[in-house]
């Protein structure tokens, strides 16, 4: 069976508690052939943050970077279940490509922020250098900075300031260090690492 969708809000006219989900979330979750029984998960994300960052070096050359990371928000301290955490962390290591097999390194990266990739962008006919920082973990005492008395990233309690320095990639996902377009890591940190 697929697992029922948990949040929930009540109408304020007639009190009838519905699922807060969009029309497509509720026709995949119910149609037959989409069942997780036959190991098909289907998640949306709940944010995803972009931002173009510049080291400008000391001889006037600068160097740039499309950050990419991925937010999935549990609200009122929920966890993600040992099978979405799973899926998550997989990912994560994917788009970063920190894994190496046992015949070459080829093409893998020891760096928390992924191997950097250089991409043609079609729409302006260019080259970007991207670096993905993978999917992290965001927790709300309740639902928001505004109203939680706590805010977790990856397990970690954080400030509503430093939350907003990690959304502009001013300091870095995993370190919560200053980040730059110049910066260099020497090991993989997966995703929720040291979570119960």
């Amino acid at each position: 069976m697929t697992r029922p969708f948990c949040q929930r809000m009540q109408c304020p006219s007639c009190r009838t508690e519905v699922t807060i989900e969009t029309a497509l979330g509720r026709w995949l979750r119910g149609h037959p052939r989409l069942r997780s029984e036959d190991g098909l998960n289907i998640y949306d994300f709940d944010h995803s943050v972009e931002r173009r960052i510049v080291h400008k070096y000391k001889d006037g050359s600068d160097r740039d970077a499309q950050c990419f990371m991925e937010l999935e928000v549990k609200e009122y301290g929920a966890m993600p279940t040992l099978a979405q955490r799973s899926t998550l962390q997989l990912l994560s290591d994917y788009l970063k490509n920190t894994t190496k097999n046992m015949f070459s390194s080829r093409g893998a990266s020891d760096e928390m922020h992924g191997k950097p990739r250089k991409i043609y962008d079609r729409q302006f006919g260019r080259w970007v250098r991207v670096r993905h920082y993978g999917i992290h973990l965001l927790q709300f005492e309740k639902t928001s900075p505004d109203n939680s008395e706590w805010i977790k990233w990856d397990g970690i309690e954080i400030t509503s300031d430093q939350f907003v320095s990690l959304l502009r990639f001013e300091i870095h996902p995993y370190t919560l260090k200053p980040l730059s377009a110049r910066d260099r890591h020497s090991r993989a940190m997966p995703l929720l690492e040291g979570l119960p």
